[in-house]
């Protein structure tokens, strides 16, 4: 009797200590804890929507601009703890950068020729942040399919902005710059004075855990950014975002 009960036990370890869906067993004759700590780097880039009422008054108001997009990208380090083989807290620092490009209305002005002139001025801002994220997975189903949310927080460590004038139509009308060219620089070289110092938002999060050998694994990662936060200090400018993001971890220590 107890060898067939032995016998039993030994064929159900393998259900017993998995751990982010995965088996983490060199067999069932060599029984072990699954890993439940993992370090790792986390790189994300995506596609930024930026709204609000924004005026450009670096040197005189001369525009306003309504919405914008952009590109979001972050590199961060990451930990992260496995609480069951279901739920894991996590968290990571790193740097993050966001650019802008905003558009104001069409502007027209008649030419010589009896034509119209058609021009629209072009906002495009780049700011760097310290990012400090920290949030939760859930593996719904036992499956290797995860969704979670996270808080995200930056702290400005940089910006540029420059300002451009840009023609629309006629396609063959240049500004006499040199060389001639149908963008114009009006101003450059600049912080964005307006943004805000600190910044927050919420992430929610969808994955898929790929074990890639032992105790490491890869997710692959879709991130939806909504803002608690303006980005601007003056103005209504919010910033949302959806974004990949790729996380590769490795167990800590022994697994």
């Amino acid at each position: 009797m107890m060898r067939y009960l032995l016998a039993a036990c030994l064929f159900a370890v393998p259900l017993l200590v998995k751990s982010q869906g995965f088996d983490w067993q060199y067999s069932v004759r060599q029984p072990s804890a699954p890993p439940t700590t993992f370090l790792g780097f986390e790189a994300g880039y995506g596609r930024a929507m930026h709204s609000g009422g924004l005026e450009y008054v670096e040197q005189v108001p001369c525009c306003q601009f309504a919405a914008g997009e952009g590109v979001p990208m972050w590199l961060s380090a990451v930990v992260e703890t496995w609480q069951r083989g279901d739920v894991a807290l996590w968290a990571g620092v790193g740097y993050g950068n966001v650019t802008a490009t905003f558009a104001s209305d069409v502007q027209e002005f008649p030419l010589y020729d009896g034509r119209t002139l058609r021009t629209e001025y072009a906002y495009n801002t780049a700011m760097g942040y310290l990012s400090l994220q920290g949030g939760l997975r859930f593996r719904p189903l036992a499956s290797n399919v995860t969704i979670g949310a996270a808080l995200r927080l930056g702290t400005l460590i940089h910006s540029s902005s420059t300002l451009e004038e840009v023609v629309l139509s006629p396609s063959d009308y240049q500004f006499t710059t040199n060389p001639p060219s149908q963008r114009h620089l009006v101003d450059a070289g600049r912080t964005v004075a307006s943004a805000s110092a600190f910044l927050a938002s919420v992430a929610l999060t969808g994955g898929y855990d790929i074990s890639l050998a032992r105790g490491m694994y890869v997710t692959p990662t879709i991130v939806v950014g909504l803002p608690l936060t303006t980005t601007a200090a003056n103005a209504d400018w919010r910033t949302f975002d959806v974004s990949f993001a790729l996380r590769f971890l490795t167990a800590f220590g022994s697994p």
